[in-house]
Formats: C-alpha cells, sequence, structure tokens
C-alpha cells in the first residue's frame, strides 16, 4: 500500500513541476507560448490511462495485480510503437485536406477504396507521416502526435486486463500492436482525421456526420469491443465458463482507486485543451469540461446510492466505476448538451454499470475483473447517441465541415432533420463495435490455434501465476 501511496505521490508532484512552467508563458514571446499551451495540457492528458487503469486494477485480488500492471504497461508500450510507426500516419496523414491551412499542409494523402465516381468526402486511410517523418514531424504534428497518444494507451492497456490472469497473455502484445498500429488509427482517421464517417454529413446529409467529440465510440467502445473478443477467446482456451462470484469484489486497494478517478478527470481537462478537435469547438470548451465533470460525479453518486439501497452500504468498487462509465458517456456530445444533459447522462451510465456487471457475471458468465464492458462499453454505446438526442444546437457550427446550425438532436428548440444525425451515429455505432470486435477475434482465434499446435499444454498444467507468457 505505501509503496503504491508513494507512486502516486509521486505522479501528483511531477504534474505540478509540469505545469509549473504554464505561468510563466505569458513571459516568453508568441510562438514559444502558443505551443506550451498546446504542449502541456496534451502532457497532462496522459492521466486518463493513469487514472482509468487505476480504477481498473483496484479490484483485483492483491496477488494479481503485479501481473495485470506488468501487461497493461507491455501492451501499451508496444501500442504506442507501434502508433509511432505507422498508426499516426493511417489516422491523420490527410488531416490536412479536412482543416486547411499551414500547418498540416504536409500530410494531405487520403486513400479512399471507393472509384472516385462516389466523390470526394470517403476517406479510408491517411498515407503520409510514417515514422514521425515528413509533414509529422513539424511542431504541429508531433503536438497531433501527442494529444491522441492517451487513446491508444487507453484502447491497448485496458483490454489488455482481460488476458493479464490467463496462462497465454502473450496474445495481448500481439493485439496491442494491431490495435496501435491499425485498428484504433483506421477508426480514428474515419472519424477525427477526416474520413468518410466525419464527412456523412456532406456524402449522405445525415446530419454533421458521425460526431464523437471526446471518444465515447473511439477508443472507449472500440476497447470495450476488443475486451469482449479477448474475454471470449480466453473462456474458448480454457473450455469452460468461470463460476460466477456472486457478491461484489472486495477493493484490495481502494486509495488508488479514488485517486484514479481525479487523475482521470483532470487528464480529461487537458485532453480538451490540446486536441485539435476540441479546438474546432473552442468556444464550447468550458461547457465541454463542466459536462464531463458533471457526469463523472454523477456517474459516481448514481453508484454509490444503488448500492447503498441494495446492500445497505455504498460500495466503493462501484462508486469509481460509475464515475468513469459517467465521464466516458458524455465525452462523444459534451460541447453540443446542455451542462443537465451531463449530470443525468452520467447518472444514466452510473446506474447501468451495478447491472451491466452483474449480466456479464452471471449471463454472459465471462471473468471480467476490470469491468471493462459495464464501464466502457455501455457507457461509451449511451454515449455514442448523445449528440443525436440531446444537443441543443447552441454549439457545433461548421464542425465536420458542415456549415450553418449547430449539432441538434430530437430536444433541440428546431429539431428538423436530427433523424439524419441519428442514423449517423448509429452507422458509427456498428462500425466501432464491429471492427473492434471481428478482427481481433479471428487473429486471436488464429493465434491461439498456432499456439496450441506448436505448444501443446501439458496435463495438469495450470497457471503459471506472474511468470512471464
Amino acid at each position: 500500500m505505501r509503496k503504491c501511496l508513494g507512486f502516486v505521490a509521486l505522479l501528483a508532484v511531477g504534474s505540478w513541476m509540469v505545469a509549473l512552467p504554464a505561468g510563466a508563458a505569458g513571459q516568453a514571446d508568441a510562438q514559444t507560448g502558443a505551443l506550451e499551451s498546446a504542449l502541456l495540457p496534451a502532457l497532462l492528458a496522459l492521466l486518463v490511462p493513469v487514472g482509468l487503469l487505476f480504477v481498473a486494477i483496484a479490484g483485483m485480488p492483491s496477488e494479481r495485480v503485479p501481473r495485470a500492471g506488468l501487461v497493461a504497461m507491455l501492451s501499451g508500450g508496444l501500442g504506442a510503437l507501434a502508433y509511432w510507426a505507422t498508426g499516426f500516419a493511417l489516422q491523420f496523414g490527410g488531416i490536412g485536406l479536412a482543416l486547411g491551412g499551414a500547418a498540416y499542409r504536409d500530410l494531405s494523402w487520403e486513400w479512399s477504396l471507393l472509384d472516385v465516381q462516389w466523390g470526394p468526402g470517403w476517406g479510408m486511410a491517411g498515407l503520409r507521416g510514417f515514422f514521425l517523418t515528413n509533414g509529422a514531424s513539424t511542431p504541429e504534428g508531433l503536438t497531433l502526435f501527442l494529444s491522441h497518444l492517451p487513446w491508444v494507451l487507453v484502447v491497448c492497456m485496458l483490454p489488455a486486463l482481460a488476458l493479464a490472469s490467463h496462462k497465454r497473455a502473450g496474445l495481448a502484445y500481439i493485439l496491442a500492436v494491431l490495435t496501435g498500429g491499425f485498428l484504433y488509427p483506421l477508426f480514428g482517421n474515419w472519424v477525427w482525421g477526416g474520413g468518410w464517417l466525419a464527412n456523412l454529413g456532406h456524402t449522405r446529409l445525415l446530419g454533421h456526420g458521425f460526431v464523437d467529440y471526446g471518444g465515447s465510440g473511439g477508443p472507449f467502445l472500440l476497447a470495450a469491443a476488443l475486451a469482449l473478443a479477448m474475454l471470449l477467446l480466453r473462456r474458448k482456451a480454457d473450455k469452460e465458463s468461470p463460476a460466477p462470484r456472486g457478491q461484489m469484489p472486495v477493493l484490495a486497494q481502494p486509495a488508488v482507486a479514488v485517486v484514479g478517478v481525479f487523475l482521470m478527470l483532470a487528464g480529461w481537462a487537458g485532453w480538451m485543451a490540446s486536441a485539435p478537435q476540441a479546438q474546432a469547438a473552442a468556444n464550447a470548451i468550458p461547457r465541454a469540461l463542466v459536462v464531463v465533470v458533471s457526469g463523472g460525479l454523477a456517474g459516481m453518486l448514481a453508484a454509490g446510492f444503488y448500492t447503498w439501497f441494495v446492500a445497505r452500504r455504498a460500495d466503493l468498487f462501484m462508486v469509481g466505476r460509475g464515475a468513469v462509465a459517467g465521464a466516458v458517456a458524455t465525452l462523444a456530445g459534451a460541447p453540443f448538451v446542455p451542462v443537465w444533459a451531463g449530470w443525468a447522462v452520467g447518472a444514466l451510465a452510473g446506474l447501468l454499470v451495478p447491472v451491466g456487471i452483474y449480466l456479464v457475471d452471471k449471463a454472459l458468465r465471462l471473468s471480467d475483473e476490470a469491468a471493462l464492458i459495464p464501464t466502457l462499453g455501455v457507457p461509451g454505446f449511451i454515449g455514442a447517441f448523445v449528440p443525436a438526442i440531446l444537443a441543443d444546437g447552441a454549439y457545433g457550427a461548421g464542425w465536420n465541415g458542415i456549415a450553418g446550425a449547430g449539432v441538434a438532436g430530437l430536444l433541440a428548440p428546431a429539431a428538423a432533420g436530427w433523424e439524419g444525425q441519428l442514423y449517423a451515429q448509429a452507422i458509427g455505432v456498428g462500425i466501432a463495435l464491429v471492427w473492434g470486435f471481428v478482427i481481433p477475434w479471428a487473429v486471436g482465434s488464429g493465434a491461439y490455434a498456432l499456439f496450441g499446435a506448436l505448444f501443446p499444454s501439458r496435463p495438469g498444467a495450470g497457471d503459471r501465476g506472474n511468470a512471464g507468457s
């Protein structure tokens, strides 16, 4: 416990020291100050995967935490390496075509599988900036890389926890490379890199295209789909279903869960001040911050009161995961919905966490110790539809290149055409679920078959505990 608290204290002091230069930014020249104003929040955003990892592993048995942390950190490192080599180029190699201007003028090669007769707006992959060279080596390109690195770590580290206690956890490393170098970047290109999902408003007149301001659909719904594939692969390899737990787990490290919640919220604040898609709604950033923080707090309260009502005591395990779920559910529509919507959506997501944990444990009989599906998948699914229902039209004019009115949902004062936005959101959600599940399932099944043929299990061999894979 002392080691964990010491690490948390060191991380907090380090974050404070990193933030100190912000006070002196006004004394530097304008160019340096502008660069620092983007770089420092991007570094602060790295607290998001740290906080989420703290909350996820806090509910694991203490003897499994070292191995879980090891597998998650190695998976994150491998995913980040793959993102540096190929992922960034696939995601943002054509961003200059979408944003225009001089900052990303060299990142202007977007490839599409479709014939040119379909018209512009069907981009599927960027093809410039591999290994952060060419246009990606500029200060703006490197800042863009840093601003999305936290999401790469999230989508590579958290699903790896599904295999952390399995005897063949090496599959998590293979899927981390695949995710960081291919799966997440391509989905990110379609949503934020000028790809076809973002352009559904132009090509098919579906609202503002797929709207996902902060990542409810990608990376969080994508990460949950990947985690589901890993859990099913694990059950298939074990050839049996785990026995349901039947009761809420005991937090081995309660302080870690508490600190993780607030590190997560602080990291999201940093991300919103640095990511280009956040800057596209710059005037709405204060409202987006309030909505996300309100969603996290509402999820925390809802999950806490639910467990108090059911079990006559508020459970810290559920409270921490309710905070994560509430924040995730508000990310997609954060700047486009009124503040009350943050509290309402966060509370709904928090209430569904205990129900989701029960269903995953009892109905699906999956050993989801980190509660990834209830805390990432369910709220990510809900959050992706929030812009089509609760967006009030006050912000979002020009989002995804659609001029005129802001992003509007069913409850907007002028709700005409909200059905198109709903269709766009449904398409994006479906793509995230299929893309995040089918390919990892196919790759994992092939890897398990290959491993089984090359290294058959010996009779009586069991889990190797904390040994390497």
